[in-house]
């Protein structure tokens, strides 16, 4: 049981890094490749607008972040299944699950 709970503790920390290294490379990728871009001044969510020059991109960037979010979710909740309970992770699992469903839905609609 200890060995489970600490493997999907590890996969949870994996994926959570995983998930921050694709969504900085997507922003870094785009703001270089999007002419006039700025960091400073502009929103992240100009490089996926419509008519964005980079959308094309970075648009599956962002879907692999969402997706990884979406497993790092996952993980945060498995511990409860263990029977110890986590209550303290089950209220920001759901909310990054819900938060990476509805990307990931949004860019499957834009798309």
């Amino acid at each position: 049981m200890y060995r489970t709970t600490e493997r999907r503790a590890r996969a949870a920390a994996l994926l959570g890094f995983a998930a921050v290294v694709v969504y900085v490379t997507a922003v870094v990728i785009g703001g270089a490749t999007y002419r006039g871009y700025s960091h400073l001044h502009n929103a992240i969510s100009a490089l996926t607008a419509v008519g964005s020059a980079v959308r094309g991109q970075v648009e599956p960037l962002f879907a692999i972040y969402n997706l990884a979010l979406l497993a790092f979710a996952m993980t945060l909740r498995s511990p409860a299944r263990d029977g110890k309970r986590c209550r303290h992770l089950e209220r920001p699992a759901q909310r990054l699950l819900r938060a990476g469903a509805l990307a990931l839905h949004s860019s499957v609609i834009d798309a």
